[in-house]
């Protein structure tokens, strides 16, 4: 095992720390439609995990001036945090494993790819939120998901190393962040389904629920013994009737 100063848990927020999907999904719509474009619900669900830049484009199909694109990105974001404190869905079993990662002296942060404001209210509204030490958002790194760059930022703010961090995503972007930092990765489902995460993650889990810190010690521990992962022929097997890896 590891010691507990090197041990810590990264969070991505949307799809994660809070239930926001169907909200960025409102908001986006809205704040389109506003411009005569429809958007596909589809293609929205491929942009979980990445930078509002992309996202514009790969809903909009349009390459919109700089000054349009910030109008836009603004207007989302207003639009998702009024939606968020109307009625704010924490992710079940979010402020359960935060207090126990807490209580068990492990380190956290969240590395998100949206904006300051909106991961200090998911903080504020969560009861436990306060236990969060750092947080990095996209406006803190030159480049977002798939690049690891969030995250390792992320793990130096708390003094962290990536072989003693677990990071927990929903997406597919944000597992390719994290297994090229180097990080432990934990797939949420809450956004994909769980065979398109399984090949990026560590542990594929339906809830947070299912996470405790005892949990993920052994996950580090397995990963550091080369037992358990996404890569090679013994990372590749499951344990008898779980449809889980290693843990």
């Amino acid at each position: 095992m590891t010691n507990n100063q090197d041990k810590a848990v990264l969070f991505d927020m949307d799809g994660v720390l809070v239930d926001s999907m169907n909200v960025h999904w409102r908001a986006w719509e809205q704040v389109f439609a506003r411009r005569g474009i429809r958007i596909s619900s589809e293609v929205f669900a491929e942009t979980s995990g990445l930078r509002a830049r992309p996202v514009i484009r790969l809903l909009s199909g349009r390459d919109f001036d700089d000054a349009e694109v910030e109008a836009i990105i603004r207007e989302e974001e207003d639009l998702a945090r009024a939606l968020l404190c109307d009625d704010f869905p924490a992710m079940p079993g979010a402020d359960e494993l935060i207090r126990g990662l807490d209580e068990a002296g492990w380190k956290m942060a969240v590395g998100t790819s949206g904006p300051i404001d909106t991961i200090r209210l998911v903080l504020e509204r969560l009861k436990e939120g306060r236990r969060i030490a750092a947080t990095v958002v996209a406006a803190d790194v030159a480049r977002g998901k798939p690049h690891p760059e969030v995250f390792l930022k992320a793990a130096d703010k708390i003094g962290v190393s990536p072989s003693g961090s677990v990071v927990i995503e929903d997406s597919i972007a944000g597992l390719e962040a994290a297994r090229a930092g180097g990080f432990k990765a934990v797939a949420l489902t809450s956004t994909f389904p769980a065979d398109s995460l399984r090949p990026l993650a560590d542990l594929v889990v339906d809830s947070l629920l299912e996470l405790t810190p005892g949990r993920l010690d052994k996950l580090l521990a397995l990963r550091k013994a080369g037992l358990c992962g996404p890569r090679g022929l013994r990372a590749g097997k499951k344990r008898e009737g779980s449809g889980r890896f290693c843990v």
